[in-house]
């Protein structure tokens, strides 16, 4: 890694096993309170805000300082006490430092009982502040590249899962309680290539559901956002993508192939000897270049982890998911876009796959959405948006009316169930649909369509206004119910990108400080005091990130310590529901993160909400693609200045 990106750089996905252990490194004295904020930091005009978490009723009133090498360049008083964050934290103080415009790299301090308490350091630019970023969410998904195009520069990643050139199909297999019930049924002994792909999360099983979202997330970015290329090659990227997506789908036969691998078998390794047992993904712990050198034979128990099944998700030619319809017709609809100036041929291609597909999708009788074996990986429920979406962009591809009446339709079926969009995510792209088609339709003068620009601009501003009725009434402004959501992070980012969507479409910065609440949330602006993403803070030695990601290749060939190397620009779920840290446990082979095995962040617990950075806790710090991918789109915004 160039060492310029040291600094910068998020259940997963329901994994059984879990890795990721954050030491929360805070230089402060007085271990009852501390300073919280967004460690990355802020472009020099732009509203800045801090926390204070505290016991003491005392601070309201009082000065902070910000300090450059230990000097302070800036006082202010402590004005809102925003309230109780928890039992143990009875005061939230909310500092408002959006004068302060000189560049540099500083830190907060207050004083508390009569000790000196300091933040993280975080920078103030004027412009260059975002690129790292953008950056590393790409090196992420290099990380996670399964196949043979993998970069050994990166967590010495190998070649992996060869044998996938040669892959079985078969028919979906069958799960009670995500406890894998029988055999596999082979559906013929012709085999396909499927080699490529991406990692979902800390696993290694490969998923339609996942690989499409952000697939297209990538190119529509490039689309939006060409600036960004400058910071990371996401368009290649997304070739990589598109590339494995073709694989899973069979223009030829009009097939297509939603999984690759078994994440929960029927047994553990312990019982392996057993007759018809079958050893899942998440049932052992190693690299994945190991997977190939098994020396493994039809009926053992470990066959399935070297010789991964595909499975078909219906007879060729038959209807398709419509979520899952809608993604990829929208991701190969957007490579046509992309790629008709540069590489004809695939964009040919693409197109006409888009086309099928679209015409393929189950939009009637839709019982529940194919997504992955077992379904409860990614319970998804709602399509209306990636059809919609879907219908967007081949309506910009092609130009044929039929399809930005049919994106109309979608939009008012998503409308009619939903009374505000809801937070941005791999379950629920509405906030994106929305936008793009409310941009198409102000540019139409007709309004001979089920819906016009100015509904869909409501229904936005209805889901934005929903969260920010949240956020007021959390002291740090968090716009998600903890008691609602597990994917607390990545629709904390989808707010943020649907605040700036807002602006664009209406010209009104009314959600400005609410959308800068939100990245600087996930960034360290929180209670735990932790960037939710890898590396993600401006100094490795004050900054706080997970160390212990539960992620296969992290744990077993990166650092432990938070030191390079690392999964840089790894997203990962940050706080969940209390319930969800029962019984955590990987197999063996990890190692143990931390090694100390603390929980440093045990204090912050609110009665909803605990984050746990410790390589067991799957539902605070697993990885996942869908969680990263969106963070590529806020920071492409970012970075070019929207």
């Amino acid at each position: 890694i160039n060492a310029e990106y040291g600094s910068l750089l998020v259940d997963k996905k329901k994994m059984h096993y879990s890795v990721l252990l954050v030491l929360v490194f805070c230089i402060c004295i007085d271990a009852k309170t501390f300073v919280r904020v967004n460690q990355v930091g802020f472009l020099a005009s732009d509203f800045k805000e801090a926390f204070i978490l505290s016991t003491s009723s005392s601070l309201l009133g009082s000065e902070f300082k910000i300090l450059s090498n230990g000097v302070s360049v800036y006082t202010n008083k402590i004005q809102i006490d925003r309230g109780t964050w928890s039992n143990s934290f009875p005061h939230v103080y909310a500092i408002d430092f959006s004068d302060f415009q000189k560049l540099g790299i500083y830190q907060i301090e207050v004083s508390a009982d009569g000790e000196k308490v300091q933040s993280p350091k975080f920078t103030i630019s004027s412009s260059e502040l975002y690129s790292k970023l953008l950056y590393n969410s790409i090196f992420f998904f290099a990380a996670q590249r399964d196949g043979s195009q993998v970069n050994n520069t990166i967590l010495k990643r190998q070649p992996s899962h060869l044998t996938d050139r040669q892959a079985f199909t078969y028919y979906p297999p069958k799960y009670s309680n995500d406890q894998l019930v029988g055999d596999l049924k082979l559906i013929s002994s012709t085999t396909i290539d499927i080699e490529g792909g991406w990692f979902d999360a800390g696993d290694f099983i490969k998923f339609v559901e996942t690989a499409s979202y952000v697939t297209l997330m990538m190119l529509w970015t490039v689309k939006e956002y060409p600036k960004a290329q400058q910071a990371a090659d996401i368009l290649d990227e997304a070739r990589f993508g598109i590339n494995w997506l073709m694989k899973m789908w069979d223009e030829n036969t009009k097939t297509l192939y939603y999984q690759v691998g078994i994440g929960d078998g029927s047994c553990s390794l312990a019982s392996n000897s057993s007759l018809g047992c079958v050893i899942g993904d998440h049932d052992i712990w190693r690299l994945p270049e190991a997977d190939d050198k098994l020396n493994v034979h039809t009926g053992d128990a470990l066959y399935y982890i070297k010789y991964r099944p595909v499975f078909r998700a219906g007879d060729p030619s038959s209807q398709i998911s419509p979520n899952l319809a809608g993604r990829l017709s929208a991701s190969f609809a957007l490579c046509y876009q992309l790629f008709r100036t540069s590489n004809s041929s695939l964009a040919s291609s693409c197109l006409q796959s888009a086309k099928t597909i679209y015409s393929l999708a189950k939009i009637t009788d839709v019982g529940q959405l194919l997504t992955t074996a077992p379904y409860d990986f990614y319970p998804e429920d709602e399509w209306y948006s990636d059809m919609e979406f879907a219908a967007t962009q081949l309506y910009i591809a092609t130009g044929d009316n039929s399809y930005l009446t049919s994106a109309t339709k979608f939009a008012s079926s998503y409308i009619n169930d939903f009374d505000g969009t809801n937070p941005m995510n791999l379950y629920d792209i509405g906030g994106l649909a929305h936008f793009e088609l409310a941009r198409l339709l102000k540019s139409r003068e007709s309004t001979n369509f089920e819906l016009g620009p100015n509904d869909l601009i409501a229904n936005l501003k209805a889901g934005l206004d929903q969260a920010v009725s949240v956020g007021n009434r959390n002291p740090f402004y968090f716009g998600i119910s903890y008691s609602d959501e597990d994917d607390n992070v990545p629709e904390c980012i989808g707010l943020a990108i649907m605040a700036g969507f807002y602006r664009i479409l209406t010209g009104s910065s009314a959600y400005e400080d609410f959308r800068s609440r939100q990245y600087s949330w996930v960034l360290g602006a929180n209670a735990w005091g932790s960037s939710f993403i890898l590396g993600a803070v401006t100094d490795f030695n004050s900054g706080v990130f997970a160390h212990c990601p539960q992620h296969q290749v992290a744990n077993l060939a990166g650092s432990l310590d938070g030191k390079i190397p690392i999964l840089l620009g790894a997203v990962v779920d940050g706080p969940s529901d209390t319930s969800n840290f029962s019984d955590l446990g990987i197999p063996d082979g990890a190692n143990t993160c931390p090694k100390d095995g603390v929980d440093t962040f045990k204090e912050f617990t609110h009665t909803h909400a605990r984050y746990m950075d410790d390589v067991r806790a799957w539902p605070s710090v697993e990885p996942a693609d869908d969680y990263t991918v969106i963070s590529v789109l806020l920071f492409a915004q970012l970075y070019s200045g929207v």
